[in-house]
């Protein structure tokens, strides 16, 4: 019997990750709207993770899997 032969791949695999930006808005839709808008590069990633499967069925195999926002205090007046 002959010895297993390796061949070349290639793979694609889902990729999930975490931006994580400030914006100045009114309320949470509004910074969430704005976030979205903005140029985000990758150097804005916060984390990420390789995954087999992200959604397999009903399970998904990420969190955060929706955009949020949290209030962390007044927006900077312009000229400070």
């Amino acid at each position: 019997m002959k010895g297993f032969v390796t061949r070349k791949f290639n793979v694609i695999l889902p990729v999930t990750g975490v931006f994580y930006v400030e914006v100045d808005a009114e309320d949470e839709n509004a910074a969430i709207s704005a976030a979205l808008e903005k140029d985000l590069k990758t150097s804005d990633i916060e984390e990420w993770e390789v995954h087999r499967h992200a959604i397999r069925g009903n399970v998904v195999y990420f969190n955060p899997y929706k955009a949020s926002a949290e209030d962390i205090g007044p927006a900077d007046e312009e000229g400070e």
